[in-house]
This record gives C-alpha cells, structure tokens and sequence, in this order.
C-alpha cells in the first residue's frame, strides 16, 4: 500500500514538473506571440479601453487613427475616391475579425503595451486616465500610394516602389484592394473572403509567387562574372538544350553580356547560365536574397526555386 502511495507522489511530482516547463515555455517563447494573437479575446477587451495609436506616412499624412464615438473607439482609415489604397499593407483590426497588415505586426506598439511603456501605464492606472498607445509612421508616401493604386485601375496586381538609396518603401499596392472601414460589417466580410476569383484580401506584393521573368538575368549575370568571363556570342535566336529547341524573342547576332542585357537576349543568358551551373545560380541567388523574408514588418511569402530536379524540364 505504502509502495503504491509512493508511486502516486512520483507520478504527480513529475506531471507537476511537466506543467511547470511547459507553462515556462508558453510566458518565454509563446507569450508575446499568444498576447498580441488577433484572436485574442483578451487582447481585444483590453484594446476597447485604450486609445490606439495613429499611423502616419513619413509625411505625417495620417493613414489610420481612432476617433470616439460615445464611449467607444472606431478605427477609421484613409481612402482615396472612395478607394483604400492602404488596405493590404496598413491592415485593418475588428473584434470579430481579428487583425492584419501592420495593425496586427505592431498591435502591442499601437495599443502601447510594450516594456517600455510599463511606467506609462502605471501612471495611467494612478491618474485614472484613458490609456494611449504610441503612434506608427512609416516610410510610406501617401501620394506615391495612391497614384501606383489609380494606375492599376483595379486590375489583378501589385506595385512596390523602394528607395534604392535608403531601402525605405515608398509604396506598397495590391489590387483589387477592399473598404477597410467597412470589414466590420458581416455582409462585406463574407463577400471578401469567398471571392476566390479576385482574392481582393490577398496581399500580392507580399503573398502573392510569380515568375521573375528577365529581371532574373541580373542575378544569372552576377552569378556569372563571378564565376567564369564570358565571352561574346553569336545569337541565332535559339538555344538547342538537351534535344528541345529554346526560341528566343529574334535573332541578337554577336553580343557579350551587356549587349545581351541591353536587348535581354534569353540564349546568350541561357547559355552562360548552363556553363555556370545549377549550384552556381542557386548561391546567387541566395545572395540576392531571392530565398530569405525580409523584414518589413507584415508577414511575407518567401521566394522559392524549382527543385534541381526539375530544372531542365521543358513542357
């Protein structure tokens, strides 16, 4: 009897210790994760009592605020005639649809609920004060944003305008884009979510996976002169690889690598591509960052390559 006790304790002593680690592990490495979940009911009581920062573009054009209406906030976002063109990347957040874009990425920011905002808080609490999150601005230009939204004319795209001198995004676009001030409403959320046709709550600068098309010939390039000098080539319009016949756009006649660029000639890339080989390619391109998530904030799809082998299918 004495022995079967004794097991008993062992037995609850060790679950105790499993539940202990366990729990650890949730407050350490899940808990902000868990704390700022957009279907955190939680969370969202306590963002009703606290006056949510405003995002702004670094012009301080503001692009998402909250404005009072009796004793509750309502996110009002900007849009441009009746268009957001600010949808996919500023995001949106709802009690009874969670939170994307950058609403989501820096809820805790926005609802100023980070470490160093504790003092703050407490002072809040002390002088029974409305609590108040901290303002995001952001690299974004708002006329650049609109313009690049108006010239996609709500055809299926994206555009992202980056500064190639700081890296900072100037735009970011996808269309067709929604009403962010209008997602509350069950109605326009159910339209959104089941036109699979358009996929208008899909971020395609940042969700979406698309061939590179000759853009990829400058990382084909760099991986070349890295490797081998290549030398001028005949361009008869073709490339024959492997039996099957690769037709080009027209016949380049004799050029090197920066004619070849000049009029993205696909046989002379082709075939220095073929002298500097799959593993070649794949470390420049991973130097170009091609297979890595930048961090900007919102969540990415990360590029991805054809597998090696499947490299010289043709269909």
């Amino acid at each position: 009897m004495k022995h079967n006790i004794k097991r008993l304790g062992y037995l609850l002593l060790c679950s105790f210790i499993v539940l202990i680690v366990y729990l650890t592990y949730l407050i350490m490495q899940q808990g902000e994760a868990l704390a700022t979940h957009p279907q955190n009911r939680r969370m969202a009581a306590k963002e009703a009592e606290i006056l949510r920062g405003t995002i702004y573009d670094h012009k301080g054009v503001v692009l998402a605020e909250t404005k009072w209406v009796g004793e509750r906030g309502q996110r009002v976002y900007l849009k441009d005639d009746n268009v957001a063109p600010f949808a996919h990347l500023v995001g949106f957040t709802s009690e009874r649809y969670g939170s994307s874009g950058l609403e989501a990425t820096y809820s805790r920011e926005l609802l100023g609920l980070t470490d160093a905002d504790v003092l703050e808080n407490f002072m809040d609490k002390l002088f029974n004060r409305r609590p108040q999150g901290n303002d995001l601005l952001l690299t974004l230009d708002a006329a650049v944003q609109k313009t690049a939204q108006r010239a996609l004319k709500g055809k299926r795209g994206a555009v992202v305008a980056i500064d190639p001198a700081t890296g900072a995004i100037l735009a970011m676009v996808s269309s067709p884009t929604y009403d962010t001030n209008a997602i509350t409403e069950q109605k326009v959320w159910e339209m959104l979510a089941t036109d699979e046709k358009n996929a208008p709550l899909l971020n395609r600068a940042t969700q979406g996976a698309y061939p590179p098309g000759s853009v990829i010939k400058l990382v084909t390039g760099a991986g070349i002169l890295a490797h081998h000098t290549p030398e001028s080539f005949e361009c008869p319009g073709y490339l024959m690889v492997d039996g099957q016949k690769l037709v080009d756009n027209r016949a380049h006649g004799e050029v090197d690598l920066i004619e070849a660029l000049a009029v993205s000639c696909n046989t002379f890339f082709a075939q220095e591509g073929l002298k500097l080989g799959w593993p070649g390619f794949i470390k420049g391109a991973e130097q170009f960052g091609l297979t890595s998530s930048p961090d900007i904030g919102i969540s990415i799809r990360r590029g991805t390559l054809l597998q090696k082998a499947d490299k010289t299918k043709v269909n």
